[in-house]
């Protein structure tokens, strides 16, 4: 059996009202003690806290995913956990990433696990 599992943390906060897509600014993003799990051959387990995505920015922005847990089992499963981010372009700005004992874990045979905290691209 094949489990995907995204917890989508995407805790976008309540940004101010004139930003603009893909921007995440004045804001708070209270993600500690996040957990997601996926199980079973082929699991896929996706944690993304902050984010932005196209045409990115971040700024003036606190996110705190302190303890957050993420984990895949199984077969070819994999783990992905990014906190904080901002990709397409980039830019944190101002920006304060806690993700102390923050864990990324993928268990089995060929199974993969990658973790980003901080990033922008």
């Amino acid at each position: 059996m094949k489990a995907v599992k995204v917890t989508a943390a995407l805790v976008l906060a309540l940004s101010s009202a004139f930003a603009m897509a893909g921007e995440i600014k004045d804001s708070t993003i209270e993600a500690s003690n996040l957990k997601n799990a996926a199980t079973g051959t082929g699991s896929k387990a996706h944690q993304w806290v902050g984010v932005a995505q196209d045409n990115g920015k971040i700024s003036d922005t606190q996110v705190n995913a302190k303890n957050a847990k993420n984990t895949a089992s199984g077969t070819n499963s994999y783990a992905r956990q990014e906190i904080g981010v901002a990709r397409g372009n980039g830019k944190l700005k101002d920006v304060t990433v806690h993700a102390n004992n923050a864990s990324n874990e993928a268990s089995g045979n060929n199974s993969d696990a990658r973790q980003r905290v901080g990033y922008a691209d």
